[in-house]
């Protein structure tokens, strides 16, 4: 599957898009340690990043509290973020698309016919698709 990267931003802010968050004087918050953060440190240019611990009360409270604009992660949890916090907005677009994918152990090399075999029919038969509209997963579709 893949998964956007998006940003969630605090009440008040006046940005709409994913694209207009790399400017000077833009405090981005992101879990510290993260794939985003990763992500963010090697292509922000112009705005702060702002490292906090992972989890949705920590993102909530840098938002809540002033200390971030906006809050780099998928969209599926950027959205939860902004439920919880009157005012929140997911910004439009994405900053980095996720591919997802399953591995398996070298030393169990012999399943990965079966592995795949399996991840093509799910897509096939639209079962992928299923468990993540059953999921509510925004941001979040079968891969091509």
């Amino acid at each position: 599957m893949e998964v956007d990267d998006g940003y969630v931003a605090r009440p008040g802010l006046s940005l709409s898009a994913a694209d207009e968050v790399d400017r000077a004087g833009i405090k981005v918050a992101v879990a510290q340690g993260s794939a985003p953060d990763g992500f963010l440190t090697r292509t922000l240019k112009n705005a702060e990043i702002i490292r906090v611990p992972g989890g949705l009360a920590p993102a909530r409270e840098a938002l809540a509290d002033g200390r971030a604009d906006v809050y780099g992660e998928n969209v599926h949890l950027a959205s939860r973020i902004a439920a919880e916090l009157p005012g929140a907005k997911v910004l439009d677009g994405r900053f980095n698309l996720v591919q997802m994918s399953i591995a398996v152990p070298k030393h169990n090399a012999a399943t990965l016919p079966i592995v795949d075999e399996f991840v093509r029919d799910a897509k096939r038969d639209g079962l992928i698709a299923q468990l993540i509209a059953r999921a509510d997963l925004r941001g979040v579709r079968p891969a091509p």
